[in-house]
Formats: C-alpha cells, sequence, structure tokens
C-alpha cells in the first residue's frame, strides 16, 4: 500500500516537474490544482511577444480566431472567438488558477515593446536572469536594471539606431552582443577611449555579431 506524499515532498516535485508536463497532469487533478498556485514553476525558457509566446519546448501561436500549439514537431490549432486579452488569460490557467502568474526563468527573449509585459510574469527570484534576448527601442532601453544586469545581454539593433557611449556605460553584464542591421552604429571607440583614460575596471566582453567588414569599419572610426 503506498502512503499519500506529505506536502512538503510534493511541492519539491512539483516545483522540480517540468512545467509543460505539470500543466497536463494539473488539468487532470482537480486535487492537485488546490496547490498547484501555491508552488512556482520554474522554466528554462520563456519568449513572449503580441502573437506568440513559448514555455520551454512549448509554442502557442495566436492568430485572428484560432490558438496553435507546436511541440515535439507536432501541431495543433483550436478555433476560438474571443479576445487576444481573453486568450491569454486561458492560456495562462492551463499552468494556474491565478492570473497573477510568475515564472521562474534563467532565460528570457522578447522584443522590447513586448518587455514590460513580459517582465511582469518573472519572479523577482529570477533576477539577474542568466541570458536576455531583446531590442533597443529607444535610449531609455539601458537604464533599465533588468537589461543592465543580466549575465548575457543580446541585443538587435534597429535600423538608423546609434548606440552612443553614454548608454554603453550604463551596462554591467559580463558579456553584451549587438546584432547588426543595416545602418546602425555601436560607438565602441569612445568606450575604449573612456575606459583607456580612466583605468576603470571593467568585466564586460562586448561582441558585435555581423559577417558585415563595412559595420566593423565604420564602428573603428
Amino acid at each position: 500500500m503506498f502512503l499519500p506524499l506529505s506536502y512538503p515532498r510534493l511541492k519539491c516535485v512539483l516545483e522540480n516537474l517540468e512545467a509543460v508536463k505539470r500543466a497536463h497532469i494539473m488539468g487532470r487533478s482537480s486535487g492537485l490544482q488546490k496547490l498547484d498556485k501555491l508552488i512556482p514553476l520554474h522554466l528554462e525558457d520563456f519568449y513572449f511577444n503580441r502573437d506568440e509566446m513559448t514555455i520551454n519546448r512549448l509554442i502557442i501561436k495566436y492568430d485572428k480566431d484560432e490558438v496553435k500549439f507546436e511541440m515535439n514537431g507536432k501541431t495543433f490549432g483550436r478555433q476560438i472567438s474571443v479576445s487576444r486579452e481573453d486568450r491569454m488569460k486561458k492560456f495562462i490557467n492551463l499552468f494556474t488558477q491565478d492570473v497573477d502568474l510568475k515564472f521562474r526563468v534563467n532565460s528570457l527573449s522578447t522584443p522590447y515593446a513586448c518587455f514590460n509585459s513580459a517582465i511582469s510574469f518573472i519572479d523577482p527570484r529570477s533576477l539577474p536572469l542568466k541570458t536576455l534576448y531583446t531590442s533597443i527601442a529607444n535610449p531609455s532601453t539601458f537604464d533599465n536594471q533588468i537589461i543592465q544586469f543580466a549575465e548575457t545581454l543580446n541585443l538587435n539593433l534597429f535600423i538608423d539606431r546609434i548606440v552612443i557611449v553614454e548608454d554603453l556605460k550604463k551596462l554591467n553584464n559580463k558579456k553584451v552582443v549587438f546584432n547588426y542591421l543595416d545602418y546602425t552604429r555601436v560607438d565602441m571607440v569612445s568606450l575604449i577611449r573612456y575606459h583607456v583614460e580612466t583605468k576603470k575596471d571593467i568585466r564586460t566582453t562586448f561582441v558585435i555579431s555581423t559577417s558585415d567588414k563595412g559595420f566593423i569599419n565604420n564602428a573603428l572610426l
């Protein structure tokens, strides 16, 4: 005869259960659902934008009147007739019976337009993030402490965006990767000159990810 798990043991099992598998189990056990919202979720990856969300290996895409789920090469969809906001709430309810859902993650990928919405789902205990993928919308991007202190920061540059040295000086990441688009510029020369002149000890590695030699030449002018 098997004895039921005590709450501490059950909490340990559920907290370390992969999030998608946990949601699958929760949907089939009304008894466990009462405990589910009391136990935090741990995620490997979380991607969020206005039309798509990724939880580990599960991808959810929102069309005009359909939600599509993709996982392990398999896809299925459901017809819907509710607003985008209601669709998001219904998805959230797959993981918890409380819309104040908080994810504990290592990595976050989101366009900056959805950055604040995505961060609202993040458990503060996840910070600083190990990896953050986002984009530069305006100079205020560099004032955000979640961006400043992520261990690895991967930034997409918008067209015609110039990243000045005053913005670069705000970053405290171990590694910053700039993904290049046409007609953008990162003021690396001024940053190098600043650190040579001030002899400031920095531990940040800056990477410009591009195969365009012209971009590198322009950055070093």
